[in-house]
């Protein structure tokens, strides 16, 4: 597991710093238009590792806020910082420093449910010149300021239990079934009456033909004593086929033990295949009644939590689904906890804002809960800017 988030997080810091390069040309053509720059910057939320402190303490990495968030002296750390740092020094002078601080308490007012709103809102409000973190570019904050060039393409991935995770017992039965189609289970029962028909036939003229001149007997037994002997040859057969033999009987005619051979050969063949094949449908997860997919979800009516934010984008993209937008302060957690506590069946998530989330990953694992491959939308990620540098950045880049 541990290699596995390493991967990942060098993937994403390979496709963070290809953004880097982007705003990083921006601000160093920049400084022609303006003079150096001391840049305040306000950080929304820990996200780890994009972002982070450590506690003061234990020295050990946070994932959330406590009142270590409010306090300066208290260094952050992760891939956004040093590409910050990264960006100083390529400004070559035009940006003098970045100093980080939180967000205001008027702004978490303000936008109780989004603590990366509220920090939008701060540089609306001329307290901070920008913020650094995973910012979703929406149309309400842009409203509210400029945004840098997208960093990365934030992907929203629909997360439902894991297919066959809690088999039922008539689904697990049903599974002694599979290793043969409809079809061969229909020829298997039609060579067992088949038989079972011939073996009534052959036995009756048999002792038809053995009856002495004295004893008078009827040439035809009648209806029902035929239906009760063909019944019970076939479930005498059956029994034979499920126990994988036939019965030896020495004094049988000629043309029942051909048929008994035959039916042998047949119950050799199809139970060499049916056992070859069982131990890997018995193995195999059953996915009836499961959803994969997004148009699944819709088709069984579904509900889906998701991030408030998302409300227009996702309902204008997927007007069929049933959507249960969370009321909470509206992180990935709290989308979590709406499925935890039963409000929907699936959820919509953000990958750039989780994939290397472990305490949610692990809330993952404990519900049995996988990411699909199936997209709702995608997002652009950058990071909010005062208008006033964005704008030069603009002219700059038109020219």
């Amino acid at each position: 597991m541990e290699r596995l988030q390493m991967l990942i997080w060098i993937w994403v810091r390979v496709r963070l710093i290809h953004g880097f390069h982007n705003i990083t040309r921006c601000h160093t053509h920049l400084m022609f238009f303006l003079f150096t720059v001391a840049i305040k910057a306000n950080i929304p939320d820990y996200q780890f590792p994009l972002v982070y402190k450590r506690d003061p303490t234990s020295e050990e990495s946070l994932s959330v806020t406590g009142s270590e968030y409010y306090d300066n002296n208290i260094p952050y750390e992760g891939i956004y910082p040093i590409m910050m740092e990264n960006l100083v020094k390529s400004s070559k002078g035009g940006i003098k420093n970045i100093t980080y601080t939180h967000r205001s308490n008027v702004s978490s007012v303000l936008h109780p449910k989004s603590s990366f709103t509220a920090a939008v809102q701060d540089i609306q409000d001329g307290l901070v010149d920008m913020s650094v973190g995973p910012f979703w570019i929406t149309s309400e904050r842009l409203l509210m300021a400029a945004f840098s060039v997208p960093v990365v393409n934030d992907k929203v991935y629909l997360v439902v239990p894991t297919p066959g995770s809690e088999e039922t017992i008539p689904q697990q039965i049903s599974k002694i079934f599979h290793p043969f189609s409809v079809g061969v289970w229909g020829l298997v029962g039609g060579i067992i009456i088949l038989s079972s028909l011939l073996s009534v036939w052959f036995s009756d003229r048999t002792e038809l033909a053995s009856d002495s001149d004295e004893v008078q007997r009827p040439l035809r037994r009648n209806k029902h004593a035929y239906l009760r002997l063909a019944v019970d040859s076939i479930l005498e057969k059956g029994i034979f086929f499920c126990s994988a033999g036939v019965e030896q009987d020495v004094g049988a005619t000629l043309s029942n033990k051909l048929l008994m051979f035959g039916f042998g050969s047949f119950i050799l063949i199809a139970v060499s295949s049916y056992v070859a094949n069982l131990a890997a449908f018995l193995t195999r997860r059953t996915l009836e009644g499961s959803v994969t997919s997004i148009d699944g979800a819709i088709a069984g009516g579904w509900t889906i939590c998701a991030h408030h934010l998302l409300r227009k984008k996702l309902s204008k993209a997927w007007p069929a689904a049933n959507f249960v937008f969370t009321e909470r302060d509206s992180n990935h957690h709290d989308i979590m906890d709406d499925y935890t506590d039963e409000k929907c069946q699936a959820l919509a998530i953000s990958w750039e804002g989780t994939s290397m989330d472990h305490s949610f990953l692990d809330r993952v694992c404990e519900r049995k809960l996988v990411y699909t491959d199936s997209i709702f939308i995608q997002i652009p990620i950058g990071f909010p800017i005062r208008k006033d540098l964005a704008a030069g950045c603009k002219r700059l880049v038109s020219s």
